[in-house]
C-alpha cells in the first residue's frame, strides 16, 4: 500500500504541480528571508564575539572625561607589575587647515600612546605598520579631499605643522570610539601635546586601554576596577561584554528583523494555509473517488503529506542555497562599510535548520486543509466543490486551526530567539492586529450584503461570491491588508523620519554652531560676533543615583535596584553614558512646563528634567538626582518637568540646575547664531586662527550627517519590505487563481447565455478591482492612523507627511493583478460551454 501511496503522490504532484506553486513559493521567500537575516545577524554578532577585545582596543577599557592618573591607580599598578600593558588615548574635535591657513576642516582627532593599538593593527593606505611620528599624521581621505591636499604635504592645527603622512583605511578599536563629526585623524600623544591647544572641562574624553596576560586574567581582578573607576564616575568595558554601542546598535537592528520576519512567517502560513484550502475544491473529486475505491482517510491523508513534504523541502533547500548566495553577495559591500571581514555563515548548519522550519511552518500551516480532507465523503463525488460558505462548525474550526498555527509561529520564534516575551509580543501584536482586519471585513461585508440590490448584476454576483467564501475569504482579504498595510506602515514611516529630521531642521536651526568655548573665552567670542551669539554653560557628568537606585552599579550589594533601574535595558545603558548639564534660570524657546515650579533665580538646589527622560527613566517630582563631575559629587532636588521640541533646533539639555549646583563646576561653553551662508567659510576660518581649541560646526554638516544616516536606514527598511511586497503579490494570485476556479462554473453560464468575452472579462476585472481596492483602503487607513500615532508618542514629531509613493505600491500591485486576471480568463474563455454540461 505504501508504494501506491507514494506512486499516487508522484502521479498527483506531475500532473498538478503548478497548483502548488503558490505555496512552494511562499516557503522558498520564507527560507530565504530566514536565511539571509539569520546569516548577516549570526555573523555580525560572531564577529563581535571573536574580536571583542580588538573592537574595544583591549580586555579592559577605562574612559572619562578627565586625565586618568595610573600612576596613582593601585589597581592598575598591581596589574602592571603582574605583565599587563597599556596605551592611552584622547579624543576630541579639532580643525585642521591647509599650509596657506585659507581652509579648515573640523575632524575627530586621536591622540594614542606607544602601545596603540594592543589588539590589531592600524591598516593605511601605504601599508604601514607603525604609528605617525610626531610631527605627523594620518587621516581619513575625505580630510584629503577637503582640504584639497596630497599625502605628504603640510597641514596646520594651531599654527603647528604636521605632516599628512597617510590615509587611513581601517582602525581596530573603531567602534569603541563612539560616532563623532569630520574625518578621523591619528596622531601620537606627543603630537597633541606640542599643538598646545586647552581644551579644559571641553569636549576631551581620555581612555586607558589594558591588555591582561591570559595567566592573570581572572573576573575578580576585572570587577575590582570596575567598581574603582566606577566610583570615580568613570565608563568601564570590558572584551566580555564587548563595544555597548555596537552591541546596541545590532540589538536594535536584530528586533526590526525580527518584527519582519515574524510578519513575513505569518503572510506565509496564511498564503499555504488560503492556497491548500482553495486547491481542495480542485481535489475534492479525486478525494472521493478513492474513497468510494475504499483508500483509507489515514491514506489520503499521507498522499498529501508527501505533496507537502516535497514543496515544504525543496522550499526550504532552494531558499536557504540562494539565501546564502545573497549573504556572499552582500558581504562585500557590508564589509566596505564597516570596513571589516565578517565571518560566512555555516551552510550546511544553516540548510538543516531552515529546511526543518520551513517543513514545520508548511505543515502547521496545513491543519485546516489536513481537516476538510478528513470531511470529504465518497458522495461528494457528484459535488463540484467543498462549501466554504461560514457555518458554526466551520467559524469554531477556523478559530482553533488560527490558534494552532499561531502557537507554531510562537514556538518557531522563541527557538529563533530564545526569549519568550520576544516571541509572545511579536506574535500577540500580528495576531491583534490580524483578528482586528477579520471582524472590521467580515462587518463591512455583511453591511454591503444587506445593500446589495443597490448596485448592479455584476457587482451584486461578486458581492454574493465574496461573502459565500465565508471566512476562508475573509482571511485572505485580511491577510492581504495586513501584507499591504505593513508596507504603507514602512513607507509612511521612513517618509516622516526623513521630513521631520530634515525639512524643519533647515529653516529653523541655526545655520552655525560654536563648540568647546573656555570661560575667559566667552567674552572675546561674543565681540568676535557682535554680541549675536547665544552661549550656554555645560558641564560633562555621570549619573550616579536616582533616589536610592545605583545607575552606574557601583554597590555590588545594592542587586534588587541595580536591576530594577529601569524597565528597558536600552534605556539602563542610557542612564550610565556621560550627560552634558547646563544651569540657567530662565526657560528658552521650545520649552513648556508640564509639573512643578521652575527654580528660576530664587530657588537652590533645584533641577529640572526633559519629560520623555523622566518618563524613560522612571524620575518623578520630588526624586533626587546625584552626579558625578570629575569625581566630585553633587546633588539636586526634581523641581519641575518641561517638554522640549527638538525641531527648533535649539540646545538641547535632559537636565537644567539652578545656577547654585554647578556653577563652580569646571565648564565649557557651546552656542549657536546665524550668519550669511556665503560667509561661513570665512568666519570659520577667522575664528580659529583667534580660538584653535573651538570647533565650528556649520548645519549643513548636521543635516549633511542626518540625511547619510536616515538614507541609509530607509534603504534598509525598504529592502526588508520587499518579501512583504512579495508575499502580497503572491496571495493575490492565490485569491484570484482560485475565485476563477470558483467562478469557472458561473463564466460558463453566462457564456452559455450568450455572455461575450468582454463582458465576462469585466466582471472577473471588478471582482480583481474589489479585492485590491478593498484591501488597500483599509490598509492605507490602519497605516495612516499607525504612523500618526507612532509620529506623536513615539517619535515626538510636530508634523505629519503624507508618501505619495504609497499610490505607486498600489499601481504595482494593481497592474500584476490585473495581468494575472487577463492571463487566466483568457485561459477560462478558451473552454467551451460543453465542458458545463459534462461536468
Amino acid at each position: 500500500m505504501n508504494k501506491i501511496i507514494f506512486k499516487t503522490s508522484q502521479k498527483i504532484f506531475k500532473r498538478d504541480k503548478e497548483k502548488l506553486f503558490l505555496s512552494f513559493a511562499s516557503l522558498f521567500i520564507g527560507a530565504l528571508v530566514l536565511t539571509v537575516i539569520l546569516g548577516l545577524v549570526n555573523s555580525v554578532k560572531t564577529y563581535i564575539n571573536t574580536q571583542s577585545k580588538e573592537l574595544i582596543g583591549g580586555d579592559i577599557v577605562i574612559q572619562q572625561s578627565f586625565p586618568i592618573e595610573i600612576n596613582k591607580s593601585d589597581v592598575l599598578q598591581n596589574l602592571i607589575k603582574k605583565g599587563a600593558t597599556y596605551t592611552t588615548r584622547i579624543q576630541t574635535l579639532v580643525n585642521f587647515s591647509d599650509k596657506s591657513n585659507k581652509q579648515s576642516v573640523l575632524s575627530s582627532v586621536k591622540a594614542v600612546g606607544q602601545n596603540h593599538p594592543l589588539y590589531g593593527k592600524v591598516e593605511t593606505r601605504l601599508h604601514k605598520n607603525s604609528l605617525p611620528k610626531d610631527d605627523e599624521i594620518y587621516a581619513e581621505e575625505s580630510l584629503f579631499d577637503k582640504l584639497n591636499i596630497k599625502v605628504g604635504e603640510t597641514v596646520l592645527v594651531n599654527k603647528v605643522k604636521f605632516k599628512a603622512a597617510d590615509i587611513i583605511e581601517r582602525e581596530p578599536d573603531r567602534f569603541g570610539s563612539g560616532f563623532s563629526f569630520g574625518p578621523k585623524v591619528i596622531m601620537t600623544s606627543k603630537g597633541w601635546e606640542n599643538t598646545k591647544i586647552n581644551k579644559e572641562a571641553s569636549r576631551i574624553t581620555y581612555y586607558v586601554s589594558v591588555k591582561i596576560p591570559t595567566e592573570i586574567y581572572k573576573d575578580e581582578e576585572i570587577n575590582k576596577i570596575e567598581k574603582v573607576f566606577k566610583n570615580d564616575g568613570a565608563q568601564v568595558t570590558t572584551s566580555k561584554k564587548g563595544p555597548t554601542q555596537l552591541i546596541n546598535i545590532v540589538d536594535a537592528w536584530e528586533k526590526f528583523f525580527l518584527a519582519v520576519t515574524v510578519l513575513t512567517l505569518f503572510l506565509i502560513m496564511v498564503n499555504i494555509r488560503s492556497n491548500l484550502i482553495y486547491l481542495l475544491s480542485y481535489f475534492t473529486k479525486t478525494i472521493s473517488v478513492f474513497r468510494v475505491l475504499g483508500m483509507k482517510q489515514k491514506d489520503i491523508i499521507s498522499i498529501f503529506t508527501i505533496l507537502l513534504l516535497i514543496i515544504s523541502t525543496a522550499g526550504g533547500l532552494i531558499g536557504n542555497m540562494i539565501g546564502n548566495s545573497i549573504i556572499y553577495l552582500l558581504m562585500p559591500y557590508l564589509e566596505k562599510i564597516v570596513r571589516v571581514s565578517l565571518p560566512r555563515p555555516y551552510l550546511v548548519e544553516n540548510i538543516l535548520m531552515v529546511t526543518i522550519f520551513t517543513i514545520a511552518l508548511c505543515f502547521v500551516s496545513s491543519i485546516s486543509a489536513f481537516l476538510k480532507i478528513l470531511q470529504i465523503e465518497p458522495k461528494m463525488v457528484l459535488a463540484n466543490n467543498i462549501q466554504t460558505k461560514s457555518t458554526f462548525k466551520s467559524v469554531v474550526r477556523e478559530i482553533i486551526t488560527s490558534l494552532l498555527i499561531i502557537l507554531g509561529l510562537f514556538l518557531g520564534i522563541y527557538y529563533l530567539t530564545e526569549k519568550i516575551y520576544v516571541a509572545l509580543i511579536s506574535v500577540g501584536a500580528i495576531s491583534v492586529i490580524f483578528l482586528f482586519f477579520i471582524l472590521l471585513i467580515k462587518g463591512l461585508i455583511a453591511l454591503i450584503y444587506k445593500k446589495k440590490f443597490s448596485f448592479s448584476f455584476s457587482i451584486r454576483s461578486i458581492i454574493n461570491f465574496v461573502r459565500n467564501q465565508g471566512i476562508v475569504g475573509e482571511t485572505a482579504l485580511a491577510s492581504l491588508t495586513l501584507a499591504l498595510a505593513s508596507i504603507f506602515c514602512i513607507a509612511l514611516i521612513q517618509y516622516n523620519i526623513s521630513e521631520n529630521l530634515q525639512g524643519p531642521l533647515r529653516a529653523k536651526l541655526p545655520n552655525l554652531y560654536v563648540i568647546d568655548v573656555q570661560e575667559d573665552q566667552v567674552k572675546p567670542v561674543k565681540i568676535f560676533f557682535k554680541n549675536k551669539i547665544n552661549l550656554f554653560p555645560n558641564i560633562r557628568a555621570r549619573l550616579a543615583y536616582i533616589d536610592d537606585r545605583d545607575i552606574q552599579g557601583q554597590n555590588e550589594d545594592d542587586t534588587e535596584n541595580n536591576q530594577a533601574i529601569t524597565k528597558d535595558n536600552n534605556t539602563n545603558e542610557e542612564l550610565k553614558r556621560e550627560f552634558n548639564l547646563t544651569y540657567r534660570t530662565e526657560l528658552i524657546e521650545g520649552e513648556k512646563l508640564v509639573s512643578g515650579v521652575w527654580h528660576g533665580t530664587k530657588d537652590k538646589n533645584s533641577v529640572s528634567i526633559e519629560k520623555r527622560f523622566a518618563d524613560r527613566a522612571d524620575i518623578k517630582l520630588g526624586s533626587e538626582v546625584e552626579f558625578l563631575i570629575l569625581g566630585v559629587s553633587v546633588k539636586a532636588k526634581v523641581t519641575s518637568i518641561r517638554t522640549v521640541d527638538p525641531s527648533q533646533g535649539l540646545p538641547f539639555f535632559f537636565f537644567v540646575f539652578s545656577p547654585d549646583v554647578i556653577k563652580d563646576a569646571p565648564q565649557s561653553f557651546f552656542g549657536y547664531t546665524s550668519v550669511p551662508d556665503k560667509q561661513i567659510s570665512k568666519i570659520q576660518t577667522d575664528l580659529i586662527r583667534k580660538f584653535p581649541n573651538l570647533f565650528v560646526l556649520p548645519t549643513n554638516e548636521i543635516i549633511k550627517t542626518i540625511t547619510e544616516i536616515t538614507n541609509t536606514i530607509i534603504t534598509a527598511v525598504l529592502t526588508v519590505s520587499i518579501p512583504s511586497l512579495i508575499l502580497g503579490i503572491l496571495l493575490i494570485f492565490a485569491m484570484l487563481i482560485n475565485s476563477a476556479r470558483e467562478r469557472f462554473r458561473d463564466l460558463l453560464v453566462f457564456k452559455v447565455f450568450g455572455a461575450t468575452q468582454n463582458k465576462v472579462f469585466k466582471m472577473y476585472l471588478l471582482e480583481t478591482l474589489f479585492f485590491i481596492g478593498f484591501s488597500s483602503s483599509f490598509a492605507l487607513t490602519f497605516a495612516l492612523a499607525a504612523t500618526f500615532t507612532i509620529n506623536k508618542y513615539f517619535f515626538k514629531f510636530q508634523n505629519y507627511y503624507f508618501n505619495n509613493q504609497i499610490f505607486a505600491i498600489v499601481l504595482i500591485v494593481l497592474v500584476f493583478a490585473i495581468a494575472f486576471s487577463i492571463y487566466l480568463i483568457r485561459r477560462m474563455f478558451v473552454k467551451t460551454p460543453s465542458v458545463l454540461f459534462r461536468s
